[in-house]
């Protein structure tokens, strides 16, 4: 009996050895699998924009955990400065005045490093987390400048003649209010509960409470 080529065989004989391959699927395996264009489940436009900013602001609110780093961080700076300071003033006397300008600059050069490090360090954590690092930098150390004074006298029996002693005392008391600071503040900053209006009335009772604070630590 006569064999009649089926549908799914090829009539050249050139492609003969294609028809002796009964499962056609191995082929597949040579074609790069195509991506579907939609992953997942199909949403609308509403739904897409929702969950979009559900993401962005569970990005925003994730700098409520880096409290403790922007508390260490911004007041840094300063403590550096501030033990740089008082450390050449407790070495230098009449006879080495003038050696002490070497130390001088070493020291100037290291708190411009530190300070560099500290202000880049801060604005690649609020960067990371979709935030302008400027204006909230600018209200905790406003608010540390309102309770620094009230700081050194809280802290006037921890003073010692040595004033590195004194800078060492003020500075502990510095990073702890400023890490109580940046934990408050953040929370107020970010919170997708609180109006402008809300979150500036907090920030305006934080400030006064300071101010108070300060006041009352210079009538004792």
């Amino acid at each position: 009996m006569e064999h009649r080529p089926s549908i799914a065989e090829p009539t050249d004989p050139r492609l003969g050895s294609v028809s002796q391959l009964d499962d056609h699927s191995s082929l597949s395996t040579a074609y790069p699998s195509m991506k579907p264009q939609w992953e997942g489940e199909i949403m609308t436009p509403e739904a897409r924009d929702a969950k979009k900013k559900a993401e962005r602001e569970a990005v925003v609110i994730g700098i409520r955990g880096e409290f403790l780093p922007i508390g260490l961080l911004l007041p840094l700076p300063f403590f550096v400065a501030a033990s740089i300071i008082a450390t050449l003033f407790a070495v230098t006397n009449e006879d080495n005045a003038e050696l002490m300008v070497i130390p001088g600059i070493a020291g100037f050069i290291l708190w411009l490093a530190i300070s560099f490090a500290s202000v880049r360090a801060l604005f690649r954590i609020f960067y990371a987390h979709a935030l302008k690092a400027g204006p909230f930098i600018v209200l905790l150390l406003t608010l540390l400048g309102i309770s620094i004074q009230g700081l050194f006298l809280v802290t006037f029996p921890l003073h010692q003649i040595d004033p590195l002693k004194s800078v060492l005392a003020v500075g502990v008391g510095m990073f702890i209010l400023s890490i109580v600071l940046s934990f408050t503040l953040l929370r107020i900053w970010v919170s997708p509960l609180l109006s402008g209006g809300v979150k500036l009335t907090l920030i305006t009772v934080i400030a006064a409470g300071l101010t108070l604070g300060t006041l009352a630590a210079s009538l004792l």
